[in-house]
């Protein structure tokens, strides 16, 4: 029985893979952790798509389900027309007096003396 042995690889070898295998498990640790952000994130975004077109949904049914068609009291109805059409008919009172025109009221006096020109 012969036992072959294995050739001793130098110190400087040894480093150098194994520098190359920490850059590599470094790496793929960071891709790890990115893929699994971009997957939760899609998940969440699903489930509160979902959850959002089921909470809608429910409103229109409850909303649906509590319309009724509501009588229309006519009486009420022509009183209040008649009303309204009776207020916008009015005519407004014409101004008699143009703010613009010097006033020719003759204005009350006080003690104070006249103002100096």
């Amino acid at each position: 029985m012969q036992i072959k042995f294995k050739k001793k690889k130098s110190k400087i070898e040894k480093s150098k893979l194994a520098k190359q295998f920490s850059y590599l498990r470094i790496i793929s640790i960071i891709f790890f952790g990115i893929f699994i952000i971009i997957v939760g994130w899609t998940a969440l975004y699903t489930q509160q798509t979902i959850q959002t077109a089921t909470i809608q949904a429910q409103q229109i049914i409850i909303i649906k389900s509590e319309l009724s068609i509501e009588p229309i009291d006519f009486e009420k109805f022509d009183l209040i027309q008649s009303s309204w059409n009776q207020k916008h008919t009015d005519s407004v009172p014409s101004i008699t007096r143009n703010p613009f025109k010097k006033n020719k009221i003759p204005t009350t006096t006080t003690d104070l003396p006249p103002p100096a020109p």
